[in-house]
């Protein structure tokens, strides 16, 4: 009983660190990407185009998928950044389903093995796999509203009676100037950090337990 517990904590051992060493080239290059999409594209431009619920989103988030390219490994950090930069989760499920499948890379190589109508096929494959588990998961999983907040307004003792339509704008002058956003600064030093460090902390539990699971 115990020879055989030990023999299969030992294959288990071997399998993990196999697939560590194959799986690991791939996501480093993967956070790599995530770290320089983080530097280079505001998430603004993100919420923008790839925010709302919907086929628009979904199928930018296919086009952009398609020719780019990374592998199933290292799709994973760049649509984890894309996620927590603001794009919806139809777009980000578009865009995880779109971009193992192509890019630019292997597009050409189709081309020169298989010709033209093989390379339009798969293409076209990967567009329309993306578009569909991009609706579905829009369909499924919906985004959750964001909850309104209501400004509370302080009522001084000697006006019980005062409503929030006596409260004077030069009182609101205060709070419009505190709610401006600060511009985020960017730079190369903190797109390797986010990359290298902050992006891997986030997906560590989930790549684990993939990990160990596989």
């Amino acid at each position: 009983m115990f020879s055989t517990m030990s023999a299969f904590l030992t294959e288990f051992i071997h399998n993990c660190w196999a697939l560590v060493a194959e799986m690991a080239l791939y996501l480093l290059f993967g956070f790599a990407v995530a770290g320089l999409l983080h530097w280079l594209i505001r998430k603004e431009l993100v919420q923008h185009w790839l925010g709302k619920p919907g086929p628009g989103g979904v199928i930018k988030a296919a086009l952009v998928g398609v020719p780019m390219p990374l592998c199933s490994c290292s799709v994973i950090p760049v649509a984890a950044s894309l996620r927590k930069s603001g794009a919806s989760r139809g777009a980000t499920a578009s865009f995880l389903s779109s971009t193992p499948q192509t890019g630019i890379d292997s597009i050409l190589a189709t081309y020169a093995l298989l010709g033209g109508l093989f390379t339009m096929v798969r293409v076209v494959v990967a567009f329309i796999s993306g578009f569909v588990s991009g609706l579905l998961v829009d369909l499924f999983a919906k985004e959750s509203a964001p909850k309104a907040i209501t400004p509370k307004i302080s009522l001084s003792p000697l006006q019980p009676t005062a409503t929030p339509s006596s409260v004077q704008l030069s009182d609101l002058k205060p709070l419009e100037s505190t709610s401006k956003k600060i511009p985020e600064r960017r730079s190369f030093s903190g797109a390797l950090r986010y990359g290298l460090i902050t992006l891997p902390a986030d997906l560590a539990v989930a790549l684990l337990s993939g990990l160990l699971l596989a």
